[in-house]
């Protein structure tokens, strides 16, 4: 059995609380009172978002690096960890919250929403990242066959093509977007993977961290100047890289010491273990709580309602998550130790159903 890798147990976890912040500041970023609160949530607001980076890093160290999988097992373990459980979710949102988010439910509208991927606006991640998943299993291949020189090359590329996503605005028509490959967040699930294949010095890794922290400042920067209408709020251009891998490596490098220690695997595997129901549940708690929440007219205001939602919504989606793992886990192992009568039950069903 693999041994449990805390120090990415906790970069999860800490990816799931600043996606959840981010979307609680964007849902009451309008009530800041004065210009210094609109810069402090701004600024926040700005260093959570290398959430979606960290996401895409993760997912990618993990789906590139595993071995001894043919396509079809890969791609059915990614269907039954991740998009029938998130299918699941949306349905079961779908049914309870309707009203709130999209009006009188039907059979026509739910069905037209999940075809449009409309189930929720928070789960365009998930969609993304199925294309990432899909094309994984080649990816990984392709990477694996090449030399640490060209490993470093490509990673090079990858970089020098988020910088032209920064400038495409100016260069278009003669940058066409599409046209360039390993483009956009998939940028982010190659970088982990890619990173780690190369096996940078740690004094290498310390001056990405130190390039990282540099790159905060100036995308905080860009956001106080140019608010709204910068590259740099849609994750994809230098100084975002550069954040979401210095906060990668200080993470998984600067807490790989915690890997094998029984007192924090336990707890941390276990709250791990809940982030992935929990960024499923938190939008319709986001959404909910909006209408609930007073508005109140006073300096701090913003801030007040941003720390009330995100404490409500991080209780209401792990208690949601706990509830949904605890249930899962028994009926698997109802499953499990029942496997053999189920399966005898179910030929018997089928054998009537053809005779009759």
């Amino acid at each position: 059995m693999k041994k449990y890798l805390t120090n990415y147990g906790i970069l999860r976890i800490a990816a799931c609380l600043l996606v959840i912040l981010h979307h609680c500041i964007n849902y009451n970023s309008a009530f800041s009172s004065n210009e210094t609160e609109t810069a402090f949530v701004l600024v926040i607001d700005n260093l959570c978002m290398v959430c979606n980076g960290l996401f895409f890093m993760m997912s990618g160290r993990f789906a590139l690096a595993e071995e001894n999988s043919g396509f079809g097992e890969y791609y059915l373990k990614k269907l039954k960890a991740i998009y029938l459980p998130m299918l699941f979710v949306q349905t079961l949102g779908y049914l309870l919250f309707s009203k709130l988010l999209f009006g009188e439910p039907s059979v026509h509208d739910y069905f037209t929403r999940l075809l449009h991927s409309d189930l929720g606006a928070w789960y365009w991640f998930m969609y993304v990242l199925l294309g990432c998943y899909l094309s994984a299993p080649i990816i990984s291949r392709l990477i694996k066959s090449l030399s640490t020189t060209r490993k470093k090359y490509l990673l090079l590329l990858l970089i020098l093509f988020t910088c032209a996503n920064s400038f495409r605005e100016c260069l278009q028509p003669y940058l066409y977007h599409p046209e360039i490959p390993f483009m956009g967040y998939m940028v982010y699930f190659l970088l982990g993977y890619l990173w780690e294949q190369v096996g940078f010095s740690e004094r290498q890794e310390i001056a990405a961290l130190v390039c990282g922290l540099i790159a905060s400042v100036i995308s905080c920067c860009e956001m106080l100047l140019w608010p709204g209408a910068n590259p740099s709020i849609f994750g994809l251009c230098p100084t975002r890289v550069l954040m979401c891998l210095g906060i990668y490596l200080l993470l998984t490098k600067g807490l790989q010491r915690l890997n094998g220690r029984d007192r924090i695997v336990r707890p941390v595997q276990m709250a791990a273990s809940l982030t992935y129901f929990m960024y499923l549940w938190h939008g319709y708690y986001l959404e909910w709580l909006q209408g609930l929440l007073p508005v109140i007219a006073r300096p701090g205001a913003a801030i007040v309602r941003i720390v009330e939602m995100f404490l409500l919504v991080l209780l209401l989606s792990a208690g949601t998550a706990l509830l949904m793992k605890t249930v899962l886990n028994k009926l698997t192992l109802f499953y499990k130790s029942n496997r053999e009568k189920i399966a005898k039950v179910a030929s018997r069903g089928f054998a009537k159903g053809k005779g009759v």
